[in-house]
């Protein structure tokens, strides 16, 4: 038997930061292991105590000291996946579409967005994009926009984003999202536990809002924002966002 035919699992144990014993999962693919080992051994390192914390390990798993939180949410959340998560389906939409005036101004602001984050405390998980053929999506394009890993010396959060940008208020009123949308975004946070927030830019152009708001997904139950609601979650746009991970709460 070829060496690359044996079983991907090693019969020694190692601790981890937590003291934990952990293992590899005997049916890891190949491929996926590939993906992983493309992650440096910082953001590896990084990230490992959160994987432990998120996520409980049976007895016959080991997770290896350079893999980390990045395998785990590939097998997670293909499990909610295909298990647990029924997203509403939209429309469809010829492949034109995927790239007209609105998904342009959606990726700008989205770009603007990510900007924002220091990389000394945010890594970027995840940028998801609206990809479709034939009216066929991933089941992913449903979920927010963004997730970020947060790791300071004190505290850690793994949290994602939903980015909208909207040119102004009508009648002091902005419609955000769908209501399909919304129930989406209520279903990732309450499967995968990964608190989720809303950022808003209104005004301006995409790469530069007029207004930022920042609002927790779990403060939100309707798809239209009136404007003296939003006030207490106006955000400084001279500054950067800092998380304060025990609400947890999104501010700048």
């Amino acid at each position: 038997m070829m060496e690359a035919e044996k079983p991907l699992i090693s019969c020694g144990r190692k601790k981890n930061p937590l003291n934990r014993l952990v293992c590899w999962p005997v049916n890891r693919g190949v491929q996926e292991i590939s993906i992983i080992e493309r992650i440096s051994p910082e953001v590896s390192n990084k990230l490992l105590s959160i994987s432990l914390n998120r996520y409980p390990y049976a007895d016959n798993q080991m997770l290896t000291p350079k893999h980390d939180l990045i395998s785990q949410l590939l097998t997670n959340k293909r499990r909610y996946k295909r298990r647990n998560f029924s997203p509403v389906i939209p429309q469809k939409v010829s492949e034109n579409d995927v790239l007209n005036t609105s998904e342009a101004k959606g990726y700008k602001f989205e770009k603007f967005v990510v900007s924002l984050f220091d990389p000394n405390y945010f890594t970027l998980l995840e940028w998801r994009s609206v990809k479709s053929h034939d009216g066929v999506f991933p089941i992913s394009c449903q979920f927010p926009d963004l997730e970020f890993f947060f790791q300071s010396k004190t505290e850690s959060l793994h949290f994602a984003i939903e980015c909208k940008w909207r040119q102004h208020f009508i009648s002091d009123k902005i419609v955000w999202t769908n209501e399909g949308q919304f129930e989406n975004f209520k279903k990732f946070e309450e499967i995968s536990t990964i608190p989720v927030f809303v950022i808003l830019g209104v005004g301006g152009i995409p790469e530069k809002p007029g207004e930022i708001y920042s609002i927790p997904l779990r403060e939100i139950d309707t798809i239209t924002f009136h404007g003296i609601n939003l006030k207490p979650f106006l955000c400084n746009s001279d500054n950067r966002p800092y998380l304060i991970c025990n609400k947890p709460s999104l501010r700048w």
